[in-house]
């Protein structure tokens, strides 16, 4: 509570835009949304670890 008491409220205005930025690129690039291109990244990462 603390964390988002002192800074999250703080940067709420910034932080939506640029997830609502991440998700159009993402969209673009042919993805559902911002969590299947992180799944589709990690999953490519673990393929080489």
């Amino acid at each position: 509570k603390g964390w988002h008491d002192g800074c999250g409220n703080k940067i709420r205005s910034v932080y939506l835009p640029y997830i609502d930025l991440l998700n159009k690129n993402v969209k673009e690039n042919g993805y559902h949304d911002l969590a299947v291109s992180f799944s589709t990244l990690l999953d490519y990462v673990l393929d080489f670890a």
